[in-house]
């Protein structure tokens, strides 16, 4: 009797060591796919600006910290979603939602 008590309790401390690693390795999954989709900052910009521009597009990567990846995925975003405005109107657009989503 004494030996099955301590068989069950072996095998109840094996799964638990087994669900615990289990969960560990679902965790580190789960961080690396998040820094895999981190964005990485730029300082270089594949858009053109005039001097007017220029002001609107460091407006925005300052409400973007810097980050240029994200203001150019945010620009061309509002590029397909209205075509034919100018790259002012863009950045100003992109200027606003970002103000508005933050209040």
């Amino acid at each position: 009797m004494h030996t099955l008590v301590l068989s069950i309790w072996l095998i109840l401390m094996i799964a638990v060591l087994f669900l615990a690693m289990s969960v560990i390795r679902s965790q580190k999954r789960r961080i690396s796919k998040t820094r895999k989709y981190t964005h990485r900052k730029s300082s270089k910009t594949t858009m053109s600006f005039g001097n007017g521009d220029r002001r609107l597009w460091k407006e925005l990567l300052t409400l973007l910290q810097s980050d240029s990846v994200t203001a150019e995925r945010l620009l061309k975003y509002e590029q397909n979603k209205h075509p034919g405005k100018s790259k002012n109107w863009y950045l100003e657009k992109v200027i606003f939602n970002l103000k508005r989503d933050r209040n």
